[in-house]
């Protein structure tokens, strides 16, 4: 799979969840974390550091629609 496609089912799902998610939540990418930081340097999700040091990532309801035209645009095939 490409980078893209690794990304648009990670924040597919982060989307309709709507909750706070770890990499562990994702362990079956191999280093989802930087699918996280390449995200969240888009501007589409956000991060904070809880308990014990763990990262949370999140959508934050301002970002919300800027997912949802991201992920509607993904949807879309190719044009030639």
């Amino acid at each position: 799979m490409r980078t893209g496609t690794h990304k648009i089912h990670i924040l597919k799902r982060m989307y309709h969840e709507n909750r706070e998610f770890t990499f562990k939540d994702f362990a079956y990418y191999s280093n989802p974390n930087q699918y996280f930081c390449e995200l969240e340097n888009q501007g589409l999700i956000k991060s904070r550091i809880g308990i014990k040091r763990v990262k949370y990532r999140f959508i934050p309801n301002e970002c919300r629609e800027k997912v949802k035209r991201y992920l509607q645009g993904a949807d879309k095939p190719p044009s030639k």
